[in-house]
């Protein structure tokens, strides 16, 4: 008599969800590096929130090492002042 053994194999995935970058994560991430006088001689990693937008992680520009970002940050500052705005008692007395 002849005894035959089958097996059955099961495979399952699950989906864990985990944060987009843990504390520990962030505090390792590259920071600049600096010469021995301590000047910066290359950007660090950065994230980039804004609200309503995917998480951004790039590279730090150094503006003082790139003609365009230099001469964008010499732009002399606007002559107009911040809008005003009037309290509600200032609106209701004109």
């Amino acid at each position: 008599m002849c005894l035959i053994l089958r097996y059955y194999l099961t495979e399952s995935l699950q989906e864990i969800s985990r944060p987009l970058l843990t504390p520990d994560e962030c505090m390792r991430l590259p920071g600049a590096k600096k010469d021995t006088n301590g000047q910066v001689v290359e950007g660090g990693d950065m994230l980039i929130f804004i609200a309503g937008q995917a998480p951004i992680y790039g590279k730090q520009i150094l503006f003082f090492k790139d003609q365009v970002f230099l001469d964008r940050s010499k732009v002399a500052v606007s002559q107009f002042t911040s809008p005003t705005f009037k309290d509600e008692d200032e609106v209701k007395l004109a």
